[in-house]
């Protein structure tokens, strides 16, 4: 396993995130390694497709507001918002291509409250 070899994770973005842990005597400590490895593998590619996705999105125009774990918001016109959704949605679910499909929920909010 390479992370008990090199005390290390690569993500598949490139992201390098160390773990010593998976080396100690303790088993308590070895196990949180792993699921923090687990964890960071995950999490880490959420990340950089987020960040990929609201960079062609402002790139094609949009305006983004916030990001929230998986979560883009961006602020378009009221007057175009069902003409931009489907455009956002494209561009979310075809910024990486992948062994399998990503899709979206894209809906119109009118505050940041609404879910």
């Amino acid at each position: 396993m390479r992370l008990k070899r090199e005390g290390k994770l690569q993500s598949m973005f490139g992201r390098v995130r160390r773990l010593p842990e998976i080396n100690a005597y303790e088993n308590y400590k070895r196990n949180h390694a792993i699921k923090q490895g687990c964890n960071f593998l995950v999490q880490s590619a959420a990340a950089s497709i987020c960040k990929r996705a609201m960079i062609e999105l402002h790139k094609q125009g949009f305006d983004i507001r916030n990001q929230i774990h998986d979560a883009i918001y961006a602020q378009v016109r009221r007057s175009k918002a069902e003409e931009m959704l489907p455009k956002l949605k494209g561009i979310m679910e075809n910024v990486i291509t992948l062994d399998v499909p990503l899709t979206t929920d894209a809906k119109i909010l009118e505050t940041f409250l609404e879910k």
